[in-house]
C-alpha cells in the first residue's frame, strides 16, 4: 500500500482543510476507500482516497443529500493523481475561488438596482 511520504502531516492538512470522512463503496457494496468532503457556498468538493495512494479530487455544484452523498451537480473541476498532488490542487484552487468576488445571480434585474438607486 502506497501513501504519501508523512502520513500525519497529511493527515493533519485533511483536518486543517475542514473535510469531513464518509466511507466510499462501490456499487457492490465493497468498501474502496474514503471520501473526504467540504460542503461551500454553492458547491461542494471531495477527494476519494485509494488505499494505493491515489486519489480523486472534485468540485461539483452543490445539491447535498445526506442519503446519496456521491451525487451532486455538474463538475465544476477535477483532479486525480497521488493523494497529495489532488490535495494540493483542491486547496489551492478553493482559496483562488473564495477569493474571487461573488458571481451569483441576483433575483432582480439591473433597471431595479437603478430604480434604487435613484431614491
Amino acid at each position: 500500500m502506497s501513501t504519501p511520504s508523512d502520513p500525519y502531516g497529511f493527515g493533519r492538512r485533511l483536518i486543517a482543510a475542514d473535510l469531513r470522512p464518509l466511507p466510499d463503496i462501490d456499487d457492490e457494496g465493497r468498501l474502496i476507500g474514503t471520501r473526504m468532503w467540504w460542503l461551500g457556498p454553492d458547491f461542494v468538493e471531495y477527494i476519494a482516497l485509494r488505499p494505493n495512494g491515489l486519489a480523486h479530487a472534485v468540485r461539483a455544484e452543490s445539491r447535498w443529500d445526506f442519503r446519496r452523498p456521491a451525487h451532486h451537480g455538474q463538475v465544476l473541476g477535477r483532479q486525480f493523481g497521488a493523494a497529495g498532488t489532488a490535495l494540493d490542487w483542491l486547496l489551492r484552487t478553493r482559496e483562488e475561488l473564495l477569493d474571487q468576488p461573488a458571481g451569483l445571480v441576483r433575483p432582480y434585474t439591473e433597471s431595479e438596482v437603478g430604480d434604487q438607486e435613484g431614491q
